[in-house]
């Protein structure tokens, strides 16, 4: 799968290839409470703003964003984070 180049944005990537994530990535506690508080504020903070955002709008509709959703987002964004952290690129749609 061809990577994007250095001068093109992310947001020019297609939404299936890889992408270089943010340089100054939050460590992977700090996404993992994020998403715990917020679902797919964890994701967004990691540069996969789409993802994110419809993880967000979908906690909004199964139980206001409490519960099991909530630890699903933070164990995504926990291991979207290491991932990173390890020189991984991760896919904007890449999970767990």
């Amino acid at each position: 799968m061809p990577q994007p180049s250095a001068s093109v944005p992310v947001a020019m990537a297609s939404a299936t290839s890889p992408f270089e994530a943010p340089p100054d990535t939050p460590s992977e506690a700090t996404v993992m409470l994020a998403s715990l508080l917020v679902p797919g504020l964890g994701q967004i903070l990691c540069g996969q703003v789409l993802k994110g955002g419809l993880i967000l709008v979908g906690s909004m509709f199964l139980c206001c964003g409490l519960g099991v959703f909530n630890l699903i987002a933070a164990a995504d964004a926990y291991r979207v984070a290491q991932r990173i952290k390890a020189g991984e690129i991760v896919g904007p749609w890449q999970t767990f």
